[in-house]
């Protein structure tokens, strides 16, 4: 029975993955929006404001998603679809006809938002619901999925389509869509049936260990971790084997197991929405992800803006010169950051599989991996001096080559820490608030990331318009441009951290209590 369980999550799983890739197509906006915003004539002052509708469908818009998310994922990959096909399709005709609408605009990115999540999230709750002992695993690769899109489908588009935009609208709005009808189509929740039981032998329960070591292997015949055992249910278990042990009934612990695991045991245990909000586990989620996410969504959308200043300590002239390398050096930082942000999340899963099963540990110790690579980029860019590297250079061309693979390794710090991190907290969600309501606690805790990000992009435009001189359009100071912005944020990856490091202490502790009142050894 669980091999023929197993066989039919496959379609499931090979579906979620092909919704992530279209649903990530959204991070495409940076690649056509110049040319879009010049063709319909849009105003610098209103063009600088439409990148926010995006994540406005994404991040605000999200609650609404997790919403029919927990209720339909099939239904939301339908809706998501359609989301995405009307966006491309309204883009293609806005930007045939030039129309000078920046609120059409701003409509079909947030409906271009909102369908990528709806589809994003829904590829997230089937991997978590149907792969529960090998969760992070499982959710790697959606995630991974995700983040690779924009790069993905931008060297098609660029390979094929050059600089025509309708057929690239038309192109994207035929295969995102498509892509999201296979998750409709295919994608099915398979929770642990009622007549998948482990079968045990009449035992006596005549301590302690003989209970721990039954819970875990019953536990991983159901798919779930030994590690998260607490997650199904196990304070009622544990008081009725104690009950039968007392009264000498042999058929305790098979009579305690036989009666506890039904067709959704997940969704038996998982919190509701008011429970979960009122959690420390929430808040503490809610501080960490956030912090990070804004720290790692600034730095993608400013890194174009910090190489610009790096090399403003350059001459005029030279600067005029290598304009087209200037370019390159910016594309490059683009790619690195996809790069190493997708291998972060496939990375994070298997990683954060290893700290439960391995060390019986706790999957936020890839967070704190996370603050401690955001905090080394961090200050690796206050103390990196673009002068000093212009000095230690023999000519142009080395200093290029320097400044960029030294902006290289920073992105890509940047990108593998904002990657762990997403590809780990979706698993944690899951582990903490479990599956039933799994969606929109996903959608309420990254809301907040539309503030930071929006916190240390205003705090980093302050910090390069108060060292830029009066005549001048660039920051020609160097790492003073950008370097009391990064050292907020270098406090912040701390601040992130020490909670990261109380949130797994509390757990422990909240573990061994647990051990402590029914006699068992957990393994948090």
């Amino acid at each position: 029975m669980a091999h023929i369980l197993q066989s039919r999550k496959i379609p499931s799983f090979l579906a979620s993955n092909a919704v992530a890739l279209g649903a990530g197509s959204l991070y495409m906006y940076s690649l056509y929006a110049p040319q879009l915003i010049e063709k319909c004539h849009i105003p610098s002052s209103e063009a600088s404001n439409l990148a926010f509708y995006l994540s406005f469908g994404s991040s605000l818009l999200g609650c609404v998603a997790g919403q029919i998310v927990d209720r339909s994922p099939n239904l939301s990959c339908l809706i998501g679809a359609i989301c995405i096909g009307s966006a491309y399709y309204i883009l293609q005709v806005i930007y045939y006809k030039e129309k000078a609408s920046s609120s059409l605009i701003a409509f079909a990115l947030s409906l271009l938002g909102y369908g990528a999540v709806s589809g994003y999230y829904a590829a997230l709750k089937c991997c978590n619901v149907n792969f529960a002992n090998n969760r992070g695993t499982a959710v790697a690769f959606p995630v991974s999925m995700y983040a690779l899109s924009g790069m993905l489908f931008a060297a098609i588009c660029t390979t094929f389509f050059k600089d025509d935009l309708k057929i690239m609208f038309r192109f994207m709005g035929i295969i995102c869509p498509f892509l999201l009808i296979l998750g409709f189509l295919f994608m099915k929740l398979e929770p642990v049936p009622f007549d998948v039981r482990p079968t045990i032998s009449p035992i006596r329960t005549s301590n302690a260990a003989q209970n721990s070591h039954l819970r875990a292997s019953s536990a991983s015949t159901l798919g779930v971790s030994s590690n998260n055992y607490e997650d199904i249910n196990s304070a009622t278990l544990l008081r009725g084997s104690k009950k039968n042990e007392e009264d000498g009934n042999e058929n305790a612990v098979e009579q305690t197991i036989d009666g506890n695991f039904g067709l959704n045991f997940e969704d038996q245990n998982s919190k509701s929405i008011l429970e979960g909000l009122k959690s420390y586990e929430f808040i503490g989620f809610f501080i960490v992800l956030n912090i990070l996410q804004g720290m790692g969504q600034m730095y993608i959308y400013s890194v174009g803006t910090i190489t610009q200043t790096q090399f403003a300590v350059l001459e005029e002239s030279d600067v005029i010169l290598i304009s087209d390398k200037i370019k390159h050096v910016q594309s490059v930082q683009v790619s690195m950051i996809s790069l190493l942000s997708f291998f972060g999340r496939l990375t994070a899963g298997p990683l954060s599989d290893i700290f439960v099963k391995l060390f019986n540990s706790q999957r936020m110790w890839n967070v704190v991996i996370s603050c401690i690579i955001m905090f080394v980029a961090c200050l690796k860019l206050i103390y990196e001096d673009p002068k000093q590297l212009q000095a230690a250079s023999h000519d142009m061309n080395s200093f290029i080559h320097l400044l960029s693979f030294h902006l290289s390794f920073t992105s890509s710090l940047f990108g593998y820490a904002f990657g762990m991190m997403f590809g780990t907290f979706p698993v944690i969600i899951a582990d903490s608030f479990g599956t039933k309501n799994y969606s929109m606690f996903w959608a309420l805790i990254t809301m907040g990331g539309l503030l930071t990000v929006r916190l240390y992009t205003s705090m980093l435009s302050k910090n390069i318009s108060s060292n830029t001189l009066l005549n001048d359009t660039v920051c020609k100071k160097g790492e003073l441009c950008y370097d009391s912005t990064f050292w907020y944020m270098s406090i912040s990856a701390l601040i992130a951290g020490v909670v990261s490091i109380l949130l797994i202490i509390k757990k422990y502790v909240d573990s061994k209590r647990t051990s402590n009142k029914y006699g068992y050894i957990s393994n948090s």
